[in-house]
């Protein structure tokens, strides 16, 4: 179709060619240049280029303002994406592939090792590394994975560098040394971990080793599971080494919330919560060191808990000599600020409560017990602002080891569940059931011994002057030495019985027993007698003295004809005896006549004695009888028993 070639001196140009005009053939050497710069073979350098008539490289492709390079793969390629071999003549190695540009963009995924490239850039393979090098300092630093474990590596390549995460403003925010001690805001860490600046961690922080904040404000000793405040040595679970401890209610310092200190072993009953002082093998309590229980400077206050051998005591003092001791005692004061104080209750009732199962109250003087003790409790109130007191009680003198309970103001009163005022101390004068004694001791009730016989009223060394009574009952012995000008202190005696039933003589001129069924028991005192059964003939005295007996029976003769007979009555006692005087007689010289006997006689008593009365006749044929013919109840024999003086 004719010639599409012109050589021109050295170089080709190739203008609107067509199929049929492409010749198989050799081309001339030299130059090529299609449309100017769209190709370009720069013969002289072996050189071909795209956009460009001066190619760089062995293939330059100058895409112009404002274009793309775009480089797209069809089917032959399995749909995979573009590749781009780096191997060398003889398709045997790989050399590098080199891509020069600033910046590089690329628009999707980039797949190094793999062509399923899922991240914006993917490496894979069997041990993937990145490497960072400087080209100066020879510094290298490898991201890589574990070909054998769940590892992700960033490691130093030359040992010795240290590795730093800085901010936009160059500080050192994150820096490891080579030696493995981490750094925080700080380029010189001393510490496996050193952190400038604050740090909140919303989960738990796990410390293998020990923990140092700043120096010695917190120290945890992980050998000897120790926490230290303020001190690097800490001697025990919690050691705190300062001036002044504060404790904070949670809900602020202005809140009236309590602070609990507690020992929660609560498996093992009550454990003590145990204060030492700063000699830490000493005894137990703050004795050696001082704890401050006042505000103020240290050096113008002083106050304490001490003690030694588990106790402790409060102690209270005013400042402080040149050799730090205490110069002068001030009371320690306890205030509940609106509320109770308890000891062994945390709802305490009263202003001061102690709670326990055997709850021991000691006020223990530092002097001797028997000549320098005055520890005691005051009572009392304030008037104009100043204290007045108006009772105690204790040891108020130090001379002996008397125990006052003193009203200094007013009367003392003790009181029971009947009332406030059982005991009434007055002026001097004790009241019982009365709250305004006349007398030494005057007593409103009854006034009675704790058992039977056994108290006395005074002594025979000491004797009640004058005793004044309404009534005075004695069931035992009244001895008196003196005289006795009134008839009330006799103790009375006596009885009254009868009887209305036939007494027969069972035997001539042998003695009989009168019984006496019908008793009148209102007229019976201290004399005893059983008005029933076959031992109602017998009476029994209570009391020694004098008595007086009064002895009347009525008999008949039933014999057949009219006779003298002897008939004759007396009193015995139990045992046979005859009591001098008590015998009396007559003569019955008419039949079927009712013959009186009566007989009046004083004897002589002792406690516990029994008497009989008796009747005997000459004829078997008398007998007691009645034949009263007035009368509800006649009588056939009666006795009076009287006392009338005492032994």
């Amino acid at each position: 179709a004719g010639t599409f070639l012109t050589q021109l001196d050295d170089s080709v140009t190739c203008t609107a060619p067509v199929a049929d005009d492409v010749d198989p053939g050799d081309f001339p050497v030299g130059n090529y240049s299609f449309d100017t710069n769209v190709l370009f073979i720069d013969s002289s350098n072996d050189r071909v280029g795209i956009g460009t008539v001066s190619p760089y490289t062995k293939f330059s492709v100058d895409t112009g303002s404002n274009e793309n390079l775009h480089i797209r793969s069809g089917t032959d390629f399995g749909g995979s994406g573009t590749a781009i071999d780096n191997l060398n003549d003889a398709q045997s190695a790989i050399i590098p592939l080199r891509i020069r540009a600033n910046p590089i963009l690329l628009d999707g995924n980039v797949g190094i090792g793999t062509v399923s490239n899922t991240y914006p850039l993917h490496i894979y393979g069997s041990s993937p590394t990145i490497a960072i090098e400087g080209s100066t300092s020879g510094n290298a630093w490898r991201m890589e994975t574990s070909p054998t474990n769940n590892v992700f590596y960033f490691t130093e390549a030359n040992v010795g560098s240290s590795f730093v995460i800085e901010s936009g403003a160059g500080s050192n925010r994150i820096y490891i040394q080579s030696g493995g001690n981490i750094g925080i805001s700080t380029s010189t860490p001393q510490n496996r971990l050193n952190v400038i600046g604050d740090g909140n961690f919303t989960s738990n922080l796990n410390v293998g080793d020990d923990l140092t904040v700043d120096t010695d404000t917190l120290f945890v000793d992980s050998g000897n599971n120790r926490v230290g405040i303020g001190t690097t040595t800490p001697n025990s679970g919690l050691h705190y080494q300062g001036d002044i401890l504060y404790l904070t209610p949670n809900a602020g310092a202005d809140s009236n919330d309590n602070i609990t200190i507690k020992n929660y072993a609560t498996s093992n009953g009550a454990p003590n919560i145990i204060l030492k002082t700063a000699d830490i093998s000493g005894a137990y309590g703050i004795s050696v060191g001082t704890l401050s229980l006042i505000g103020g400077s240290k050096t113008t206050h002083y106050g304490g808990i001490g003690g030694g051998g588990g106790k402790i005591s409060l102690q209270g003092g005013r400042g402080r000599d040149s050799a730090n001791n205490p110069s002068s005692y001030a009371p320690i004061l306890l205030q509940s600020n609106g509320g109770n104080v308890g000891i062994g209750t945390t709802s305490p009732d009263r202003l001061f409560e102690i709670f326990g199962s055997a709850s021991v109250f000691r006020f223990r003087d530092s002097g001797a017990t028997a000549s320098s003790t005055t520890a005691f409790i005051e009572f009392g109130g304030t008037d104009g602002g100043n204290w007045n007191r108006t009772g105690y009680i204790g040891d108020g003198s130090s001379g002996n080891t008397d125990l006052y309970f003193q009203a200094e103001e007013g009367n003392l009163r003790l009181g029971d569940s009947s009332g406030i005022s059982v005991l009434t101390l007055q002026g001097g004068n004790v009241g019982i059931g009365t709250t305004s004694p006349d007398s030494r001791l005057q007593i409103d009730g009854n006034f009675t011994s704790e058992t039977d016989s056994t108290d006395s009223i005074g002594t025979s060394a000491i004797k009640w002057l004058n005793g004044f009574f309404v009534n005075l009952f004695v069931s035992g012995d009244l001895n008196v030495t003196g005289n006795i000008t009134s008839a009330n202190v006799f103790v009375p005696q006596y009885a009254f019985t009868h009887t209305n039933e036939t007494i027969p003589l069972t035997t001539s001129s042998v003695w009989a027993n009168v019984t006496f069924g019908q008793e009148v028991t209102d007229i019976l005192f201290g004399i005893t007698h059983v008005h029933t059964g076959i031992m109602n003939h017998t009476f029994t005295f209570s009391e020694d003295g004098i008595y007086e007996i009064h002895y009347d029976f009525d008999v008949e003769d039933t014999s057949p004809s009219a006779s003298d007979i002897d008939v004759a009555g007396r009193v015995i006692y139990e045992n046979g005896t005859e009591i001098p005087g008590s015998v009396f007689e007559t003569d019955i010289i008419k039949q079927d006549i009712e013959t009186e006997l009566s007989h009046d006689f004083l004897m002589s008593v002792l406690d516990g004695d029994k008497i009989v009365f008796q009747f005997v006749a000459d004829d078997v044929d008398v007998q007691i009888s009645t034949h009263g013919t007035f009368g509800v109840a006649p009588e056939s024999a009666t006795v009076v028993i009287k006392k009338i003086a005492n032994l």
